[in-house]
């Protein structure tokens, strides 16, 4: 999976277990790869949440949000059973996760809480690999079932 996460960065996933962050150096004339963050499994699916956050979805059935620019590891994601596959911004508080698992979840970020909780469960029959924000409030889900379903959420 590959992220743009401004006009010269990109991160990138992978098999080896890592998330990277690759800068365009006008010196070099091209892309170097400026930090290394780390998942324990391999890392399938990106997302840019805003101007400084990353989230990350892994087989260790985690996703990671992360700082980019410093590395940290700001909060992880627990809940799913299988592989994270996907992972998607939906506003500014709230994610989507697609996992082996054949679930969707949708979890907010708790100001209370200071991290993110699961607030909702959506089922597929198999497993899910792919999201899509639609609009302020649907997200689709693409799955090994053959289907794409349509899903609404409070805002």
């Amino acid at each position: 999976s590959v992220c743009r996460l401004n006009a010269i960065t990109l991160a990138t996933a992978s098999l080896d277990r890592t998330v990277k962050i690759w800068h365009y150096s006008y010196d070099y004339e091209g892309f170097r790869c400026d930090q290394t963050l780390k998942h324990t499994d391999p890392v399938f699916g990106l997302c840019r949440l805003n101007a400084t956050t990353l989230a990350s979805a892994s087989e260790d059935r985690t996703v990671k949000i992360w700082h980019w620019p410093s590395g940290r590891c700001l909060h992880t994601l627990e809940g799913h059973r299988e592989w994270v596959y996907s992972v998607c911004r939906l506003n500014a508080i709230t994610l989507a996760t697609a996992s082996l698992d054949r679930t969707v979840k949708i979890w907010h970020y708790s100001y209370d809480y200071e991290g993110f909780r699961c607030d909702q469960t959506l089922k597929h029959t198999d497993p899910v690999f792919g999201l899509c924000r639609l609009n302020a409030t649907t997200l689709a889900s693409a799955s090994e079932d053959r289907t794409v379903k349509i899903w609404h959420w409070p805002s």
